[in-house]
């Protein structure tokens, strides 16, 4: 499948512009016509204008000729029409290499289409038809990630085509390939607090990588430190690059989602590789939720079908929603109904919808350039949420003992402790007593315990003691999100 974006620059129809390609394709094929009409016309009848090749035959990739990379040519033709020209080489981990067709002599007008397949021969690594969009002869950059023989595959683009051309490989130098993580997630981080990430750029490559730019966006991240920016690293090497996020405006409450468009590409055409047909059209749109976490419902229509769910939405955080619909027939319109209202009026649709797509974007991006020939621009996406914080209501504990005598008990008897926890906003579930004796000069600890609050948030405890002594006991409750935590006075008694 092959994929077209348009932007808010572009709000035209595609069509327009594949159809001046076919025409130029038409053209090339027109002229390869002519020119063997021509040639037929001038050449006497024993004599032949174009003729297989020396190389011949090479019409598969296990009966590949071989060339250099030196980048001396060689001269092949496409003869008889359809005919292919499988060429192989090695190449080696790390370096680049320029495959491809040219004119042969001033007579040639042969329209090429490049192919280049993995060392197995049936593995499409990359395809081009025209070099630089005017030439009708065809190139192919390629950086290989390891030592082996590649297979290249030359055919004329129109089925009628014949003609001579000049095939060449050449080595162009070897680069370092840059190794960075697709992401760094820093987590939940109230506003006013920080959080650090160490970044590691790594050379996977076999020769040096120069990182020749280090850039980051996103109004909460910043670099701390930064071993990478400038540095040469050697094959296998790593340099740290060090990021702090630092938000300033935490997101709570029920989720809300505004409208964002976070790309400027409005709709996206799907063509088959094979047919050139138009086969679907992706159309995007997004959000970003202004509230805490939790599920957002959404709901799309297209003429012919109509799908909804629910995702999940991490507080503050940005959404992209795209929407795939199949090629149809006739007129319509897309809408997004939930949770941003938006049209897209197509001229010509549109069929079932193929696929809705909610994903999170970057709160923030690093961006890392270097002389990697292969990935020259690598960006790490930088996630983060800023939760608003609630503040805590006052909490408080109750304790009194019973079962004492003039705060003794006798060896044997029973003691209870009971008390109450009140709040204006309490979610704590539990109250914890520590019971303590006397060693001393000292206090040594002699249990702690659980105690689940009622329903009216009362606790109870009732305690046998085995030795005799002075003894005392507190009861404490816990720091929750809502609740702030509390202590009871100690209290003592005697165990005679």
């Amino acid at each position: 499948m092959t994929t077209v974006a348009l932007g808010r620059t572009a709000p035209f129809p595609l069509c327009r512009s594949l159809s001046r390609r076919r025409r130029a394709r038409s053209l090339w094929a027109v002229v390869d016509t002519i020119l063997m009409l021509c040639a037929v016309a001038l050449v006497p009848a024993e004599a032949s204008a174009t003729t297989a090749d020396s190389f011949e035959p090479d019409g598969t990739y296990s009966s590949a000729s071989t060339i250099g990379t030196s980048g001396i040519p060689q001269q092949h033709t496409i003869f008889p029409s359809q005919d292919e020209d499988w060429m192989s080489f090695t190449v080696d981990a790390g370096s680049i290499y320029a495959i491809e067709t040219a004119q042969n002599t001033s007579s040639d007008t042969l329209d090429t289409v490049l192919e280049l397949y993995d060392s197995n021969g049936t593995t499409l690594l990359a395809s081009n038809d025209d070099n630089e969009g005017s030439s009708p002869y065809s190139r192919i950059d390629y950086t290989a990630s390891a030592s082996k023989t590649l297979y290249a595959r030359v055919t004329g683009f129109a089925a009628t085509s014949i003609g001579g051309y000049a095939f060449t490989v050449r080595a162009l130098g070897a680069t370092g390939t840059i190794s960075v993580p697709g992401t760094a997630d820093f987590g939940n981080v109230p506003a006013g607090s920080t959080q650090r990430r160490t970044i590691q750029v790594k050379n996977a490559g076999s020769a040096p990588l120069t990182i020749t730019g280090v850039e980051i966006s996103g109004s909460a991240f910043s670099i701390v430190r930064d071993e990478a920016n400038g540095a040469t690293i050697p094959a296998g090497g790593t340099r740290e690059i060090e990021v702090k996020y630092a938000p300033t405006v935490g997101y709570g409450g029920a989720p809300n989602a505004v409208a964002h468009s976070w790309t400027n590409v409005l709709v996206q055409y799907n063509y088959d590789v094979d047919t050139g047909v138009l086969a679907s059209r992706t159309v995007f749109a997004g959000f970003l939720n202004t509230g805490g976490a939790g599920d957002l419902a959404w709901r799309v229509r297209a003429p012919s079908s109509e799908r909804s769910g629910t995702s999940a939405v991490v507080a503050g955080g940005g959404y992209s929603i795209r929407v795939t619909v199949n090629d149809g027939r006739g007129t319509g319109l897309v809408e997004l109904l939930k949770p941003v209202t938006k049209t897209w009026n197509f001229d010509r649709t549109l069929g079932s919808l193929a696929s809705v797509t909610v994903s999170r974007v970057p709160d923030g991006r690093l961006t890392i350039t270097s002389n990697d020939a292969e990935n020259p621009q690598k960006i790490v996406g930088l996630f983060g949420v800023c939760p608003k914080t609630q503040s805590r209501a006052s909490c408080k504990i109750t304790l009194t003992l019973s079962g004492l005598t003039k705060g003794a008990l006798k060896l044997g008897n029973k003691v209870t402790a009971k008390g109450k926890v009140t709040s204006t906003n309490l979610s704590a579930t539990k109250a914890k007593l520590t019971l303590q004796r006397k060693a001393g000069s000292t206090w040594a600890k002699v249990k702690v315990v659980s105690r689940t609050l009622s329903a009216a948030k009362t606790y109870s405890w009732t305690y046998k003691p085995t030795r005799k002594g002075t003894y005392r006991i507190r009861a404490t409750v816990a720091q929750t999100a809502t609740n702030k935590s509390a202590a009871s006075s100690w209290k003592t008694f005697s165990v005679k």
